[in-house]
This record gives structure tokens, sequence and C-alpha cells, in this order.
């Protein structure tokens, strides 16, 4: 399970997304066909208020932003195991996978052969801004 990140703590990297300072840089490590990876109208959205909530800068083209930080997202350690049990049976058991990039996790189903983020949320409680 991913352990609590001071924001303070996190620096951008060359991709534009950000990871802990004594991280090196990430290199993409996933199988996703990142081109040709469906996002939900959902995902998009929340995507784009949790941007601007955490950056304070609004997206021109989140589609594209999401697609570059997911792109060198990690599997591995994305989720704990007793967090992804949790989600699955409060979800029906619609078996997702989950990607990691710095305090952006996606939750990606296939389906068909396709792969659909569903939502792109903050992984890290500790930096969820207070509403």
């Amino acid at each position: 399970m991913p352990s609590a990140v001071d924001a303070r703590s996190l620096v951008p990297d060359s991709a534009g997304c950000y990871r802990r300072k004594d991280e090196g840089e990430r290199k993409p490590s996933n199988n996703l066909p990142i081109g040709f990876v469906i996002f939900t109208d959902h995902a998009i959205s929340q995507f784009t208020q949790r941007f601007e909530r955490f950056e304070g800068t609004r997206l021109s083209n989140p589609i594209r932003t999401a697609r570059r930080i997911l792109a060198s997202a990690i599997e591995p350690g994305a989720i704990s195991k007793t967090g992804r049990l949790k989600r699955l049976l409060e979800n029906n058991c619609v078996p997702v996978r989950y990607f990691l990039n710095g305090i952006w996790r996606f939750v990606v189903k296939e389906e068909n052969g396709k792969f659909i983020v569903i939502t792109i949320e903050i992984a890290n409680e500790v930096l969820k801004p207070k509403p």
C-alpha cells in the first residue's frame, strides 16, 4: 500500500507528473495501449475538477494530460490488497485494474478488448483538498 505523502515532498518530473523528491524518474511500465485507452466523461470530469483543486490551474486539454500521466503510471502497488478487495465487493465484483503515478490513481476496466478509464482519483487521502 502506498504510504501517505506530504505534498511538500512532491516535485514535477519531465512528464509533468508528480513524484516524491527521493524517487527517480518513472519509466513507462504498464502494458496499456495508451493511444487507444478510452476515458469516460465521468473520469475526465472528475480529473479536471480534482486537478484544478489540487494544482490551482485549468487544463486546456484534460484528455491529453490524463493520457500522459497514465502512460508512465505503474500497476504494482497502486492499491492495497485490502483496498482492492473492498472495492471489488462494493462494485458488484466488476474487475478493474489500478495504475498509480504520483498522486493520481487511474481505475481501468477492460471490456471487449478495450481499456476504459472509469475514474481518476487522488490516491492519498492526506493530499485530498478540503471541500
